[in-house]
């Protein structure tokens, strides 16, 4: 009987320390099967979990994009107003300003002149012949050059009259028997005029000469002397003075004798019958 509750004794004892092993924190209980190793890293340890969502940071595919990012930076933004716009019309070159129109005048003895008598009859010296400082045909000029009677008209009173210089009124009358007798030459009307006398951009006039006697530039010629001591120069005879564009007359001018420049007058002045 002894022996048999030895035998039962001790599986009854095993069990006993088994149920002890269970409820104690002994140090050597084996780990459990569930608990990780030491040598694995837990989630927080590796800086996320597996459960988290998704940061805010990664873009979401079905997200608009934001109105800031929507918009151009400022390296894509649209032309600045500086840039020439393709419908703008591309500026006009400048120009010069046209010069005014020449005054033409014609100018006629009256009592305003100063008429001085001569007794010799200037054009039985040298004959008439149709005068270039004339707008009208039926003008002429006579006798010596030196006597400067650069348009003439015979009167009713059988005297010829003759503009010498137009610029200060002053005036020839002389007896003609031999052109009361013979009449005054045929009108020409196309035949080139020149001026008694014209004034320059600058206000200096400019008076037609007897003679050119004097040195020019480049080996030209010149009819005409001016206020300031100028000279309008021209290639070969007195017609040539003259260039015409338009409505405006320009001169070549020399100073000092040095090259010409063109330049623009403001009035030419030619006779009229009185």
């Amino acid at each position: 009987m002894r022996r048999i509750m030895s035998v039962f004794s001790a599986p009854a004892a095993l069990v006993l320390l088994a149920g002890c092993g269970l409820t104690g924190g002994g140090e050597d209980s084996p780990p459990s099967a569930e608990s990780p190793s030491s040598d694995q890293q837990s989630p927080e340890a590796t800086g996320s979990s597996p459960s988290e969502p998704p940061s805010s940071d990664a873009a979401d595919p079905d997200e608009s994009p934001s109105a800031s990012d929507a918009s151009p930076s400022n390296g894509d933004s649209t032309p600045s107003s500086d840039a020439a716009s393709p419908s703008q019309s591309p500026p006009e070159p400048s120009t010069a300003p046209a010069a005014e129109p020449t005054d033409i005048v014609s100018v006629r003895v009256d009592h305003t002149w100063t008429v001085e008598w001569a007794e010799e009859g200037f054009c039985a010296m040298g004959g008439a012949s149709p005068s270039q400082s004339a707008l009208d045909g039926y003008l002429f000029t006579c006798g010596p050059t030196a006597a400067s009677a650069l348009a003439c008209d015979l009167e009713d009173d059988g005297t010829v009259l003759c503009i010498t210089n137009a610029a200060e009124k002053k005036a020839l009358r002389f007896p003609s028997p031999s052109l009361v007798a013979e009449g005054p030459p045929e009108a020409d009307g196309g035949s080139a005029k020149v001026p008694l006398h014209v004034t320059l951009s600058d206000g200096n006039r400019c008076y037609v000469l007897a003679h050119d006697q004097s040195e020019h530039w480049g080996g030209k010629f010149s009819w005409y002397g001016c206020d300031d001591g100028s000279e309008l120069l021209t290639d070969d005879d007195l017609t040539g003075t003259f260039q015409r564009d338009g409505d405006t007359w320009t001169v070549q001018r020399s100073v000092d004798q040095g090259e010409p420049t063109e330049t623009a007058l403001t009035e030419v002045v030619f006779a009229g019958k009185s």
